[in-house]
């Protein structure tokens, strides 16, 4: 979320955009993005590393709801998640999906 404040360079007023920082933006989970797991839940058949969507975020990040598909397309779980149990999947150098599968 940027933010805009008037700041000054030489004589003339410009805008100057206030970014949070690289750390927060690579760990920022916003709906419909993909999560991996950082633990198992083996009372939902999930492990470590399972790849779900967040469809809901809670308490500003602080939970998320998430979505587990099987390959048939039919959901597997929908779970209410801590932030400590889902990291953000992104997709890596040249844009192609799965290159950060590592766990």
């Amino acid at each position: 979320m940027s933010s805009r404040r008037p700041c000054r360079s030489g004589r003339s007023p410009i805008i100057c955009w206030e970014r949070p920082p690289v750390a927060e933006i690579m760990t920022t989970i916003n709906e419909l993005e993909t999560v991996a797991l950082t633990c198992d839940l083996p009372k939902h058949g999930l492990l470590h590393g399972g790849v779900g969507t967040a469809v809901l975020v809670h308490g500003g990040g602080a939970a998320f709801e998430v979505e587990f598909v099987g390959y048939d397309g039919h959901t597997v779980a929908l779970l209410t998640l801590e932030r400590s149990q889902v990291r953000p999947l992104r997709t890596g150098a040249g844009g192609q999906p799965g290159s950060d599968l590592s766990p």
